[in-house]
């Protein structure tokens, strides 16, 4: 849920609306234009800094889930040798 006040709503047809407060559920909201001040917000730039972080732990050479190069568990664990 998300709350905000002094919010322009536009609907379909081109109606135009200033409401003081408003409750939104996410799957209702389709665009949202922040002032440019927020650019500069230390928490938009932590954010940023995650987001780079992750990007790193993410690279292509990586690897995903068991197993992977060097790190197997030695032979096969069949009957045999």
């Amino acid at each position: 849920m998300l709350i905000l006040s002094s919010v322009t709503h536009t609907a379909k047809d081109g109606r135009v609306r200033k409401l003081e407060q408003i409750y939104l559920r996410g799957n209702n909201v389709r665009l949202f234009i922040l002032p440019d001040i927020l650019r500069q917000s230390p928490l938009f730039k932590k954010v940023a800094n995650m987001k780079k972080k992750t990007e790193k732990k993410n690279a292509p050479n990586a690897g995903r889930g068991r197993g992977g190069r060097g790190r197997g568990r030695g032979r096969g664990r069949g009957r045999g040798m």
